[in-house]
């Protein structure tokens, strides 16, 4: 069994036991399927993993510069979680992410508060506000909107939400009361 493999086991597992909230088990898969799957340690065998080879891991995602730290904490977090749980159930005799997690951890700390630092946010202005409200609220003559994805960006800007929250919202999420 590979460590993806365990890991979409793992995560079977949870979803068949209501443990998880819809948006966690899409962000876990997501996180399997993108940042453990393609690369070398989603193909090794589960029970030949390291810790060494968790920290190479989780040092080609930080060089890679693609991915924030919240994201790479959560691989962290999805290894932890699929070793002790095989590790819980007897099919593993060690869990290799134990031995680096907390290393891990403080590492993608130390990166998540220099990005924080280095972040380029720009707040909008009262003015600039009523300006982006106004023209994503533009319709034409028909009374169709100008802009096909005004509703969303009236969304994030009253919701305060990322671009990745609105895309990953379903109908049950929203309550209309």
């Amino acid at each position: 069994e590979t460590v993806s493999d365990l890991c979409r086991r793992h995560l079977a597992s949870q979803v068949k036991g209501r443990e998880l909230k819809p948006k966690s088990i899409d962000r876990r898969e997501t996180t399997i399927k993108c940042h453990i799957e393609p690369y070398i340690l989603g193909q090794m065998i589960a029970s030949g993993v390291s810790g060494a080879d968790v920290e190479n891991h989780i040092n080609i995602l930080i060089d890679s510069s693609k991915l924030y730290p919240s994201s790479i904490v959560k691989v962290v977090d999805v290894l932890y979680a699929a070793y002790n749980w095989a590790f819980s159930r007897g099919e593993l005799t060690e869990n290799p992410v134990s031995a680096v997690r907390k290393m891990l951890k403080r590492r993608i700390g130390r990166l998540k508060i220099r990005s924080e630092e280095d972040a380029d946010v720009k707040f909008l202005s009262k003015e600039e506000q009523k300006l982006f409200i106004s023209e994503t609220s533009k319709t034409d003559r028909n009374g169709k909107q100008t802009y096909r994805r005004g509703q969303e960006a009236l969304c994030l800007l009253y919701c305060g939400m990322r671009c990745g929250e609105l895309i990953a919202l379903r109908w049950k999420d929203i309550d209309f009361n």
